[in-house]
């Protein structure tokens, strides 16, 4: 397997996203949320990894009906939670819990293709696919979420599009389906 390590990004001179290290391959297939989010890479890692790494891109293209789980998190459609210390299922309440990791408000458009990204990979507004061909091209994502309970986040796996940088929170932490895997992410 190989790996292949990511500039760090910057916005306007400030430090967004560390350097790290990703693994070319989807791994894992049938792995669920909770098991493999410790070393997933976040949405923002994965897309930025997507727009600066040939390597990567040419791994996600070869993979489009292939999706991929990453250590982000979606509660109730509002809030973002990014690498988690600890992710559990509450028996008493009947709800998934995050715990810790890097929390941030969200305020998503509905479901629809991605026509604008906030920095954390979240889609700010969302409109047609042909709206969306104008703006990214063969990059024209779809984005779909639930607004209820945690979500995990994921990467394309959305067989309505087979797009290449689509993002999916529409899955519980203990869901796993046989054509979505994870990456090794070395920070």
């Amino acid at each position: 397997m190989g790996y292949v390590e990511i500039a760090p990004k910057t916005v306007d001179g400030v430090g967004v996203i560390p350097a790290f290290v990703l693994n070319t391959h989807i791994d894992n297939f049938c792995a669920k949320p909770v098991d493999v989010y410790r070393t997933a890479p976040t949405l923002r890692q994965l897309r930025h990894a997507y727009e600066t790494s040939q390597e990567i891109e040419r791994s996600v293209r070869g993979n489009l009906k292939k999706g991929e789980w990453t250590a982000t998190f979606l509660r109730d459609g509002k809030e973002v939670v990014e690498r988690p210390e600890k992710v559990h299922y509450d028996e008493k309440s009947g709800l998934w819990i995050a715990e810790g990791g890097d929390v941030h408000r969200v305020d998503l458009p509905p479901e629809g293709w991605a026509l604008d990204y906030e920095q954390r990979g979240f889609p700010t507004r969302t409109g047609t696919r042909e709206e969306a061909e104008k703006v990214f091209g063969e990059d024209a994502s779809y984005f779909w979420a639930g607004s209820n309970g945690l979500r995990a986040v994921g990467r394309g796996f959305c067989d309505l599009d087979s797009s290449p940088i689509g993002v999916s929170a529409y899955w519980y932490p203990d869901d796993g389906l046989d054509h979505i895997g994870s990456r090794l992410v070395i920070e």
